[in-house]
C-alpha cells in the first residue's frame, strides 16, 4: 500500500500533537491551553507540508 504525502502529513501531525500534549502536560499547565498549543502546532505542520507539496508540484509542472 502506498501512502501519499497529504495522508503521511496528517499523520504525523497527530503524532506531534500527542507528543505535545505530553509534553506540556508534564510542564502543569490547563487542559485548554494545552489542546489549543497541540492543534495549533499540528495545524501549523500541516500548513507547511501541504505547503511544500505544492511548491514541489508546482516546480514539476514548469
Amino acid at each position: 500500500m502506498i501512502l501519499n504525502k497529504d495522508l503521511l502529513a496528517f499523520i504525523a501531525s497527530i503524532f506531534f500533537s500527542v507528543f505535545m500534549i505530553i509534553l506540556i502536560k508534564s510542564l502543569n499547565l490547563p487542559t485548554f491551553v494545552t489542546l489549543s498549543i497541540a492543534i495549533y502546532t499540528s495545524y501549523t505542520l500541516m500548513f507547511f507540508v501541504t505547503l511544500h507539496n505544492y511548491l514541489s508540484k508546482y516546480k514539476k509542472i514548469k
